[in-house]
């Protein structure tokens, strides 16, 4: 069977260009697996830092709130410094930003017991994320070790896709003898739709959602990467699929916009007007889960 098979031979400069690829995919799979690696050492950078940062905020805290029999009232000159300092850590939380700004703003002791069971639950977030990347990187389970070994391959395998769209729009042009607006709007919209579904393929491969507009994203993206499937109804399906794609894509800028803070004080506002403290939207969450903890307490005790 194999002595009927015809070799074609390979020009010197097609196989220069093989070669060239190879190395090129060789390189950016090396590239990016020490990227991503790199990346995972810089988080948990930030993390420490931020936890450092917390800690020593909430040490403050607990000293300020427990200087009972002193002069003076619980802002103390290095609690104030500690919140200044904490409003500069690498993954500062919105809501905790918000509280310290209004302990900052308001001196009400009020405020920072809300802000250390603030700063607690958000130390022990961070430190899980903490503990789980420095798991992945010394002691990786087996899945974890398998991921680190694929998720590197997206890179070279992204470069590879746009090399075949590239190929696939020349060709569908040098198809066409004349080709018409209409060839050129439909071979271009599956070109560009393609590079979408290639972006947005690579960009779901990293992805990690952490917040709840980190979810959303992954769910557009999962969206307009199942959107090209329909490419495989015909080249007359191109504009359609591309037009869904877009719609979704301007639909993430809606979804990811930052939540309305009607909370918020506006100017003449009437507390603000009569100077009395303005509960700010962190710190209702926080009053919230308070008496949610009490209720439990209550219940325990009644049992």
């Amino acid at each position: 069977m194999l002595a009927g098979m015809t070799i074609v031979p390979l020009s010197v400069p097609t196989i220069a260009l093989i070669a060239f690829f190879i190395v090129l995919l060789l390189w950016l799979y090396i590239y990016h697996a020490s990227t991503l690696k790199q990346n995972k050492y810089r988080r948990v950078d930030e993390l420490q830092d931020t936890l450092y940062a917390y800690s020593r905020l909430a040490g403050q805290i607990t000293l300020g709130l427990q200087r009972e029999g002193l002069p003076g009232e619980p802002f103390h000159g290095a609690l104030i410094l500690a919140l200044q300092e904490s409003k500069s850590a690498p993954c500062l939380n919105p809501h905790v930003q918000e509280q310290i700004q209004a302990c900052l703003n308001d001196r009400d002791e009020s405020r920072l017991e809300l802000l250390q069971r603030g700063l607690d639950r958000e130390m022990t977030k961070l430190a899980a994320e903490r503990n789980q990347l420095l798991s992945i990187l010394h002691s990786p389970s087996w899945g974890q070790a398998l991921w680190q070994i694929v998720q590197p391959l997206f890179a070279p395998l992204a470069a590879t896709g746009i090399a075949f769209l590239v190929y696939q729009f020349i060709v569908a042009i040098d198809s066409a003898s004349t080709p018409s607006v209409y060839d050129w709007i439909v071979i271009s919209a599956r070109f560009v739709s393609g590079l979408i579904t290639t972006a947005y393929i690579y960009i779901l491969a990293l992805s990690k959602p952490r917040t709840d507009a980190g979810f959303t994203n992954i769910m557009l993206s999962i969206l307009i990467i199942l959107a090209a499937l329909f490419h495989l109804i015909g080249l007359s399906a191109a504009p359609y699929v591309l037009g869904v794609q877009l719609l979704l894509f301007l639909l993430g800028f809606r979804l990811s916009k930052p939540p309305s803070r009607k909370e918020r004080p506006y100017v003449g506002h009437p507390d603000l007007m009569t100077n009395r403290p303005v509960i700010h939207h962190a710190e209702v969450l926080a009053i919230e889960e308070a008496k949610k903890d009490q209720d439990l307490v209550k219940d325990k005790d009644r049992e």
